[in-house]
């Protein structure tokens, strides 16, 4: 939940790991969305808070793909 596509070092980590892990790193990348902390702060899920941002949508997305990954 931390990935920031805009840093290097977040690139350079990711390419790493997805060169060295291959088909065992997801595809999904759940990015920084700032509703992450407020839904923290306030002790609710990304969900709760808006469940459309950025965040909560690559959750699903996530969620999507490891279902798939259990059923394959």
């Amino acid at each position: 939940t931390m990935y920031d596509g805009r840093a290097g070092a977040c690139r350079k980590i990711l390419n790493l790991i997805r060169r060295k892990l291959g088909d065992k790193v997801f595809c999904t990348v759940v990015h920084m969305d700032t509703k992450f902390r407020e839904a923290c702060a306030s002790g609710k899920t990304i969900f709760d808070i808006d469940p459309s941002t950025r965040g909560a949508l690559e959750y699903m997305q996530l969620a999507r793909e490891i279902v798939r990954n259990e059923d394959a």
